[in-house]
């Protein structure tokens, strides 16, 4: 990684005068616009599988941090490779947005009107929590300019809703879910997840089912993911608890897809359904290799060829803003071999794969196109007209597909 200087965090001024090189910086993809990503580190409780960093909420806590997320906005909003961008997404992300007041998530998004040209028919996505919202807060959210809402169910099964460290009843979650339509917020995604411990493909069916029920315009499964410094992993580490295998996984990803297309949602990347015109603009800036700024501290960003990272705590990110400083901790600049590649990776998870130029770029990287060739081979990839796109199986095994291009 290399370290920022100075520069990047003292004044004003342009990203690639911010990095430790001589080189100037040519990203092969520009984008014209730019998307937010605000993190708001807190939480009434760590989840068991959780490894984002979190900090326990405290009304004194998160009023310097409304106050610090401002600053940061104001220093980055005054830099050249921003000031003539517009904003067409924001995203509020945690830990859990909505611990905050909606008077307080209302003057962060006030900032951001303030300070970015953010465009009117903007995406803005606040993550919360069944018990953290209500239908007062949420149209108040909605009359701020809150405009989708993402709630992290993962299972509506009491048990393995205790196993992951979540309230065992579902009720506060079918009353979001309505309070949020009744609030004029429609646009809802819910989160879910399998491979959990003790769950079956029945339980996966009967949650899927039920969320379905509610009529979200947006469905997110993931698999469970055992990640170091959570709970989960000490128990895996003792052998308690152990990963779901890809043949697993495609067992549940089958059984969700099919219910999911029943319900009038397609697939549109991997691990992502949605009604016609409601999939998630925010995320498929990351699928596209396009630009997004991270808010907050352990925010990632990644613009014009850059990605960088904020420092991963709160008090020392409170303490760089003070001195006037944007508290980044490392950042990387991406040769445009190394930008392709990624774009090329992360573009293949959507259903609609990716145009063939992007993968021309290539060409010259041998090793690269061997993969390549061998990815179609084993018709992990197949070749439609002008796009790659994954067939089933490569779906089945991204993972993999994605180690052998990189």
């Amino acid at each position: 990684m290399v370290a920022p200087e100075n520069s990047l965090v003292q004044k004003p001024g342009s990203i690639k005068n911010s990095v430790k090189s001589t080189t100037p910086l040519r990203s092969p993809i520009i984008s014209e616009d730019v998307g937010l990503y605000i993190h708001i580190p807190f939480c009434a409780r760590r989840c068991h599988f959780c490894a984002f960093y979190l900090v326990i909420q405290t009304e004194k806590r998160m009023k310097q941090f409304v106050d610090d997320l401002k600053k940061e906005m104001v220093l980055w909003a005054s830099k050249e490779d921003f000031v003539l961008r517009k904003v067409s997404t924001v995203y509020f992300g945690g830990g859990t947005p909505t611990v905050l007041s909606a008077s307080q998530l209302g003057d962060i998004l006030n900032c951001v009107k303030l300070n970015w040209k953010l465009d009117a028919q903007a995406e803005v996505t606040v993550e919360a929590t069944s018990e953290s919202v209500s239908f007062d807060k949420l149209s108040a959210l909605k009359a701020y300019g809150v405009t989708r809402v993402s709630m992290g169910v993962q299972t509506l099964v009491p048990h393995e809703r205790e196993t992951l460290g979540l309230c065992s009843e579902t009720q506060p979650v079918h009353d979001a879910v309505q309070a949020s339509k009744a609030a004029g917020l429609s646009n809802i995604n819910l989160d879910l997840m399998y491979g959990l411990p003790g769950q079956t493909l029945s339980s996966w069916d009967d949650t899927v089912c039920q969320v379905l029920e509610m009529r979200p315009r947006h469905l997110s499964c993931y698999a469970l993911s055992i990640e170091e410094g959570t709970r989960f992993y000490r128990q895996w580490e003792q052998g308690v608890l152990r990963n779901c295998d890809p043949e697993e996984e495609a067992v549940f990803q089958n059984s969700v897809n099919d219910q999911a297309q029943r319900s009038g949602l397609t697939r549109y990347e991997i691990s992502n359904w949605a009604h016609p015109g409601y999939a998630c603009r925010h995320n498929l800036k990351y699928w596209q290799g396009q630009d997004y700024l991270g808010f907050g501290p352990s925010a990632q960003s990644y613009v014009s060829g850059v990605r960088w990272g904020n420092v991963p705590d709160v008090l020392e990110y409170s303490g760089q803003l003070g001195n006037g400083q944007i508290p980044v901790s490392d950042m990387e600049v991406l040769d445009e071999v190394r930008q392709h590649k990624e774009r090329v990776i992360f573009g293949l998870r959507r259903v609609e794969g990716i145009p063939t130029e992007w993968v021309d770029c290539l060409e010259h990287e041998v090793k690269w196109t061997q993969s390549l060739a061998q990815l179609l081979t084993d018709n992990l990839l197949s070749q439609s007209g002008n796009r790659y796109v994954l067939t089933e199986r490569g779906r089945e095994l991204a993972d993999t597909v994605g180690h052998m291009l990189w």
